[in-house]
């Protein structure tokens, strides 16, 4: 429904929960729709600021964009959001990573394998050390990462 001046109008389209707008959001993501996917996750967000997910999504949207500074800063207020979310710290060290973080990079995937991320990925994520990490990671990460989390 909306008003115009004094007049309610019937639209016939009622308002999407956040559940909805985050499913319709990853729909919009797989299909490599990531301005749709964006606008979804942040609706979602605003209805529901609670929700980790979306900016743990937020962040896979900019990460595929190429954004990694914004990707970092997503994920950190998504752990920030809820702190045992083990895949937001494994991408955040895996981001760091390609940021040429190292040691940023060592924590986030520590603080990972302690909550229980896929240990083998965030194991060998533990040990790397510039100049060599790159190629590793691209090895044992890349199948881990950007998998939207659903409502």
């Amino acid at each position: 429904m909306i008003w115009h001046g004094w007049r309610r109008i019937e639209t016939g389209v009622p308002a999407l929960t956040p559940r909805q707008l985050a499913e319709r959001g990853l729909e919009h993501f797989s299909a490599g729709r990531l301005t749709a996917a964006e606008s979804d996750f942040r609706q979602a967000w605003t209805l529901d600021p609670g929700y980790a997910e979306m900016p743990y999504n937020l962040a896979l949207v900019a990460d595929a964009r190429g954004e990694r500074d914004a990707a970092v800063e997503w994920l950190r207020e998504a752990i920030a959001l809820r702190p045992g979310f083990a895949e937001a710290h494994f991408n955040l060290a895996t981001v760091l990573a390609e940021l040429d973080d190292p040691a940023g990079a060592v924590g986030a995937y520590h603080a990972a394998e302690n909550l229980g991320a896929d240990s083998r990925s965030a194991r060998a994520g533990r040990g790397w050390a510039p100049p060599a990490y790159g190629s590793r990671m691209d090895r044992n990460t890349r199948c881990c990462r950007r998998t939207p989390h659903r409502y």
